[in-house]
């Protein structure tokens, strides 16, 4: 204030201020936005403070317009009357307000600029009577202030449309002077009024389009071109507001941005260097998407049509051509589509359509409401994926030439929809299409494929395996990608590699992919999907018919899936009654002429399909028949224990001739049969809805353990983090990391139901006490860094409850380590024992150090512990 005052009395400021002092006193800032500032109608004190002694010396110095000082007085006084007599008067301030911006319409040439600012400054006292800044209480006539900001909002968006068609009588926008900048500094200035404005203008924008007139619509866009000068934030308001999703929508959006733009490029050449100055950039992009869809002449690329960007006549041309009423909207979009400065807008970084942004802008459009036919969509579509944008460079939004590029877009658009807002009355079918068409092109030699690089970068490489949100995330992730991968040619799963002479199967990617991410997103765990898993062995049939010797290419393909991804071969064995059919008729129509002897002996032999494939048959086959308790032949030569376990696991109920069955298997199957079931167990025990799976679950994991006795095999499936695991490592590469991480959960919650016996004796098998001591540990570190499911709310008995899992499992392993012989441990047992106490509570520590002991612990130890 000091500096203002000596400012006001002519005195020369010190040298460090004079920079501020020349920006602050700026006429179109000291006019426009101090003044109204400094004149904020109150109620006068007694006692001149300093600020009625600056404003005084001002207004002496005819710093300060006499109206403005005027309308300042007369608001002033108004304020003193309405302390006193404790009145309402807000709706004189509404009344007033009117008046005042209707004055507006009479002042807004150039030449008026000095009265438009004190009438302004009125205006701004007006609203700050009606919308003060602070907390306080509506005006008693509305029940909210939000009421009073829709009437208020209503009433200054009116006034902004009428005052710009009176200036657009004088001349074009770049001729009117800074009415409009003033206008919209003033509105900027209180606080409850610009998101007021903001709502409202997306509401009349989003919601009564196709009700404005063009002289609303115009006003409008300018109101837009001005907020947006002002750097106020404008593009999330905008784009929800203007959408393109059905014929209707994409009219008024063009009307808007075609007004919007060409006001912005006349307004912005009068004074400002940047072209890009009063054009947002939504709006910019919003045009180049929707004219070259609803208007096919301007799809060709030639240069600027009309005058350059420098002609003094450009501006005038443009700005006829929306106010001319002969016009129609399609024509201006035209005339602005050609015109030199939209070029020059075009090209600036920021104000380009990218190929990802044309996708997600197609991907929101209705079919059944679209404003072209499926032909006229299906041309428009080609020609953009095609023409538009293939082959454009980069850092114009383009491709660069890259299908490859061009194909992960289209997918990546395609997963984003699918993983938002899924839904059938979209163009996805259409995007498809394109992407069908690029797609096979896009196909590297070897087993890379954009497919599976693309869902690489979208999921996060690290993961854990406890965090539920997580998990449902990379759930509806794949779930989308799946729906896009399985409406592709198969066979871009599937690659061939040289080995020599011949060509053999390449899927080592794809065998990645579903070891990593498909995997955690099974649901229930260990089942890929139905057409997934059906997509993918099309491939493979579909690719090995291309190979030298087919049926060898596909059989050795497929036999390496063994290990290198289980999870396929038992996804075989749940979905082989619809598999089975599918491939056969598949095979059919595939086998080439090439090779026709070794097809002739086949023949002979009875193959018609290759030789893995009709193992997987036979093996569900033989399950069937051992289900139904008839005496079964020996299982199928070569196929492997895991196979064999999940067509056992997947055929009818086994219940009724589980023990007849389980004395016939061997011990490989039993253990990959418990390991299936334990997988059940835990998704009853983890989820209520599956609850009713649990009774089922461990009355046969029981059953299996019983037959399994003194064995020790089926210890390892619940040690997955041992180095040696034998022929149970695929287990893991079976099920969730979720499952694998809860295995010891799992154990503890089977091995306490066994018979008292079975805990005697299975002390007496090799490394029992110490799968169980590792169990142990893991299980209360769960719990302790609180990743062990809990009871939910609305759970049913058989969900589980940690505590009481735990507080079992602690009695149960110090009745184990009473029960172990100390004299049957050998020297590596010992050690294996003392490494496995490192994180076990007081108590159990004490009891397996006690047994470690030399002479191991006495009878009274075993007396003692006995009562447990």
């Amino acid at each position: 204030m000091g500096l203002m005052s000596r400012r006001a009395k002519g005195e020369r400021p010190p040298p460090g201020r004079r920079r501020a002092i020349t920006i602050i006193f700026r006429k179109s800032y000291f006019l426009s936005r101090f003044l109204p500032a400094l004149l904020t109608p109150r109620a006068l004190p007694d006692q001149p403070d300093a600020r009625v002694a600056f404003i005084e010396s001002l207004r002496k110095t005819e710093k300060i317009p006499a109206a403005m000082y005027a309308s300042y007085a007369e608001c002033c006084r108004r304020e003193a009357r309405r302390r006193v007599e404790g009145a309402c008067v807000e709706t004189d301030d509404q009344d007033r307000l009117g008046s005042e911006l209707q004055k507006l319409r009479r002042l807004v040439s150039p030449e008026k600029e000095e009265d438009f600012l004190a009438c302004l400054a009125r205006v701004s006292a007006s609203l700050g009577a009606l919308l003060p800044d602070g907390s306080g209480d509506p005006p008693a006539r509305f029940a909210t202030f939000a009421d009073l900001e829709v009437r208020v909002a209503n009433v200054v968006l009116r006034s902004f449309c009428q005052c710009l068609l009176d200036a657009s009588r004088v001349g074009p926008p770049n001729r009117q002077g800074q009415w409009a900048n003033h206008f919209t500094r003033t509105l900027l200035g209180h606080a409850r009024l610009l998101p007021a404005l903001l709502r409202r203008l997306s509401d009349l924008l989003g919601n009564q389009g196709a009700e404005l007139s063009p002289a609303h619509v115009l006003g409008l866009a300018a109101f837009a071109a001005h907020l947006h000068a002002s750097q106020t934030p404008l593009p999330e308001a905008l784009s929800s507001a203007l959408r393109c999703s059905t014929e209707a929508n994409m009219s008024f959006c063009l009307r808007f941005c075609v007004a919007a733009v060409s006001y912005g490029l006349c307004r912005g050449s009068s004074s400002e260097p940047r072209i890009q100055d009063y054009v947002p950039s939504i709006l910019c992009k919003k045009l180049l998407y929707l004219v070259p869809r609803l208007i096919p002449q301007t799809r060709a690329e030639p240069g600027p049509t009309e005058a350059g960007p420098d002609d003094p006549e450009a501006e005038p041309a443009l700005w006829r051509n929306i106010t001319d009423p002969g016009t129609t909207w399609k024509s201006s979009a035209r005339s602005l589509w050609g015109h030199a400065r939209f070029h020059a807008l075009k090209a600036l970084p920021g104000y380009q359509l990218s190929f990802s942004d044309w996708l997600e802008a197609e991907l929101e459009v209705r079919r059944s409401q679209d404003a072209l036919t499926d032909p006229e969509r299906q041309e428009y579509q080609q020609w953009a994926c095609q023409e538009r944008y293939l082959s454009v460079p980069l850092d114009r939004g383009g491709c660069a030439g890259d299908a490859r590029r061009a194909c992960s877009a289209i997918l990546t658009a395609v997963m984003d929809l699918e993983t938002r807002r899924p839904g059938s009355d979209t163009c996805l079918p259409d995007i498809l299409s394109r992407l069908q068409t690029r797609g096979g092109r896009a196909r590297p030699q070897g087993a890379g494929h954009f497919l599976l690089d693309v869902v690489s970068e979208t999921l996060p490489a690290t993961r854990d395996p406890l965090d539920v949100g997580g998990a449902l995330d990379l759930e509806r992730t794949l779930r989308a990608w799946n729906s896009v991968v399985v409406a592709l040619p198969p066979t871009i799963l599937v690659g061939l590699q040289a080995d020599g002479a011949r060509l053999t199967l390449d899927f080592a990617r794809f065998v990645d992919h579903v070891n990593q991410q498909q995997r955690n997103a099974c649901s229930p765990p260990g089942q890929l999907p139905y057409l997934l898993t059906l997509h993918f062995l099309r491939g493979v049939l579909g690719a090995g018919a291309r190979c030298n010797w087919p049926g060898r290419a596909v059989s050795e393909g497929l036999e390496r899936m063994r290990d290198r991804c289980p999870l396929l071969v038992v996804s075989v064995a749940r979905w082989w009654t619809r598999l089975g059919p599918a491939l056969s008729s598949l095979w059919a129509r595939l086998r080439p002429a090439e090779g026709e002897r070794e097809e002739e002996r086949e023949r002979e032999r009875g193959m018609t399909l290759p030789e893995e494939i009709r193992r997987w048959g036979e093996c569900c086959t033989w399950a069937d028949r051992a289900v139904r308790g008839e005496a079964p032949p020996p299982p199928p030569p070569g196929a492997p224990p895991l196979l064999l376990a999940a067509c056992l696991y997947h055929a009818r109920d086994v219940r009724p001739a589980l023990r007849h069955l389980l004395s016939q298997q061997p011990e490989q199957v039993l253990v990959f049969l418990l390991f299936f079931y334990v997988t059940d167990l835990l998704s009853g025990l983890l989820q209520p809805q599956e609850s009713r799976r649990v009774d089922e679950a461990r009355s046969v994991c029981v059953d299996i353990l019983t037959q399994l006795e003194g064995r020790s095999d089926w210890l390892l499936l619940f040690e997955p983090s041992a180095n040696d695991q034998g022929p149970y490592r695929v287990v893991t590469m079976v099920t969730t990391d979720r499952n694998t991480r809860l295995m010891p959960l799992a154990f503890y919650s089977l091995v306490p139901l066994l018979d008292a016996g079975f805990l005697g004796r299975a002390v007496q098998t090799p490394g029992f006490l110490l799968t169980a001591l590792r169990c142990y540990s893991a299980l209360t570190r769960l719990y302790l860094e609180g990743h062990a499911p809990v009871p939910r709310g609305e759970a049913s008995p058989e969900q589980v409850d940690t505590r009481e899992v735990l507080s079992r499992a602690q009695t149960l392993l110090l009745r184990a380590v009473a029960l172990t012989p100390s004299a049957r441990l050998s020297r590596s047992q010992r050690t294996q024992l003392e490494e496995a106490c490192g994180g076990l509570d007081p108590e159990v520590a004490a009891a397996v150090a006690s047994l470690l002991a030399p002479g191991g612990p006495g009878r009274a130890l075993h007396e003692e512990t006995g009562f447990l």
